[in-house]
């Protein structure tokens, strides 16, 4: 299955030509989208992937449309993900 999702956001006067082409391929990959129970996307949670052994493999945030990926994976290993969302301010800390 191919996928694709991109933005355009043209200025006055801008001629913009998008070509995409689309590919199978063998990847392995996990996508997923996470909602609340109004079915509401949920952004800017943490999923954590594990292995079978519970070592962390990787860690991303849910975007906008609450979605996450993971990938590529190496075909019939068994996976663990953790979701965690809370309502934690997130704050920016700059060091000079």
């Amino acid at each position: 299955m191919a996928d694709a999702k991109f933005f355009i956001k043209p200025s006055l006067g801008t001629q913009i030509e998008a070509r995409v082409t689309m590919f199978d391929d063998e990847m392995t990959g996990i996508v997923g989208t996470l909602t609340d129970k109004e079915e509401k996307a949920v952004e800017n949670a943490m999923c954590l992937l594990f292995s079978e052994e519970m070592s962390l493999l990787d860690r991303r945030f849910t975007d906008s449309d609450g979605q996450f990926l993971f990938g590529p994976l190496k075909p019939d290993e068994l996976y663990i993900i953790k979701i965690h969302k809370s309502d934690t301010a997130v704050r920016l800390l700059y060091v000079e």
